[in-house]
């Protein structure tokens, strides 16, 4: 078995890559957007926020954005308080969803002024939002998958 593909290393720099190229594509100032990452989370005792937490501060640390911001599904902060989260009158949604499902095509939207299927900008609370697909949609996570694969040949015995 393969370590999960959500906690690659380049993981951030995916998000963060795809993140540039609509700041860059919808004309927006990267000091004024927050980036408001969502992790699944869990609901059992102590959650699952490790990995999520690393994403963010590696995107933290790059200062590509205004903010970065981090909320979950099924934990605290929850995902349904972001405004409390962020004072930006711009902001980015990037789920860490490798398959976006029911959570990142029907539970999203709606939380940001969006319809399924609708990636922005939707004009809420005197805010545009925009969210991404999950990071699953992007061609560029099969290299990360087989990455992982590889690792994990390379340490069988």
């Amino acid at each position: 078995y393969a370590r999960p593909v959500g906690s690659h290393p380049r993981i951030p720099d995916l998000i963060r890559r795809r993140v540039a190229g609509l700041i860059a594509s919808q004309g927006l100032s990267p000091d004024e957007v927050c980036l408001l990452l969502v992790g699944h989370g869990s609901s059992r005792p102590g959650g699952a926020a490790t990995t999520a937490q690393e994403i963010a501060a590696a995107l933290r640390d790059s200062a590509f954005v205004g903010a970065v911001a981090l909320a979950y599904l099924e934990q605290a902060p929850l995902v349904a308080d972001w405004r409390t989260l962020t004072a930006a009158r711009t902001v980015i949604v990037a789920p860490l969803l490798i398959a976006e499902g029911l959570h990142g095509s029907e539970d999203l939207p709606p939380l940001f002024g969006l319809t399924p299927g609708q990636g922005g900008p939707a004009a809420i609370d005197g805010r545009r939002v925009w969210l991404c697909r999950g990071i699953g949609a992007d061609p560029d996570i099969a290299d990360l998958i087989l990455d992982r694969v590889q690792d994990s040949l390379a340490s069988s015995p």
